[in-house]
């Protein structure tokens, strides 16, 4: 996280504004497991964000059945929880 101080100082000594940070995507959230472990990728990337001295960070809505379809009803819940953490 330290190199993410000296990215905001080039940053602003060039004029650059750092308005928003991308999170981990894509990540594989098709167990249980997976969702856990990748808590901590979101969480080390909203940390890197402040960092960085950015209000937004853009996080992408969780995928439980990969590519296949979606069933709703567990889809919706899942990143309830998700984005509630």
């Amino acid at each position: 996280m330290a190199d993410l101080s000296k990215e905001k100082e080039i940053a602003h000594k060039n004029g650059i504004e750092i308005f928003q940070v991308h999170g981990p995507w894509p990540v594989d959230s098709t167990t249980e497991e997976n969702r856990e472990n990748n808590i901590k990728y979101y969480e080390k990337a909203i940390t890197g964000t402040k960092i960085l001295g950015s209000d937004y960070i853009v996080i992408h809505p969780l995928m439980p059945n990969g590519w296949k379809d979606e069933d709703y009803n567990e889809t919706y819940e899942i990143n309830k929880d998700f984005f509630e953490r």
